[in-house]
């Protein structure tokens, strides 16, 4: 589960810097800044330091590849305790099936 929601949480960051590409020089960097921050998902509203980098418009790319490296291991965590994980994730109905 808790791999579920950092994946969550790093697509909801890989997603941030398009706001920039999409509205960056048609409104005001202020205005931005705030789309930005209002973009972060709850769980990681409660990182500080991300939301002010995000504030602030700093490139958050050493968050996003922190959080990408802790997917990859919750990732092959879970895929060594039990290689049918994923395969049910992605196909629940298949694997309920007695």
């Amino acid at each position: 589960m808790l791999c579920l929601l950092k994946l969550r949480l790093l697509s909801g960051l890989q997603a941030l810097p398009n706001a920039s590409m999409v509205a960056g020089d048609k409104v005001p960097a202020e205005l931005l800044s705030e789309i930005r921050t209002h973009m972060l998902s709850p769980a990681a509203q409660n990182n500080v330091t991300l939301v002010k980098d995000v504030e602030n418009g700093k490139d958050i790319d050493g968050h996003v590849e922190q959080l990408a490296q802790q997917v990859d291991t919750l990732f092959d965590a879970l895929n060594d305790a039990n290689k049918h994980y994923w395969d049910a994730i992605v196909e629940p109905g298949h694997h309920l099936t007695a």
